[in-house]
């Protein structure tokens, strides 16, 4: 794979669990910049498609969890007075 080298500012923080990673896997600090770069990407086009598929259900009139409801019954889990899972009910024109 071609690259193209880009000047880059991280913490200093960072740069030092770059340098820690790129001794332990025994490569080039610089690759070990490019795979993070490249997961980031990873979980950023995986978002921006859960995104897209959820707007398109939003359009073909697909149900959905009040987020006032997810907000309780995430809140309630692990308490020992767990609410049931809520059910969906709302349209995107609701």
């Amino acid at each position: 794979m071609s690259s193209t080298a880009h000047p880059v500012s991280v913490s200093d923080q960072a740069y030092g669990e770059l340098e820690e990673l790129a001794k332990i896997t025994d490569e080039p600090i610089e690759e070990a910049l490019a795979q993070a770069i490249a997961e980031r990407l990873d979980v950023q086009r995986w978002q921006v498609a859960q995104i897209q598929a959820a707007k398109e259900k939003a359009d073909g009139g697909g149900k959905f969890v009040p987020s006032d409801a997810m907000t309780d019954w995430a809140q309630s889990l692990g308490t020992g007075n767990e609410k049931p899972i809520p059910e969906a009910r709302l349209t995107r024109n609701d």
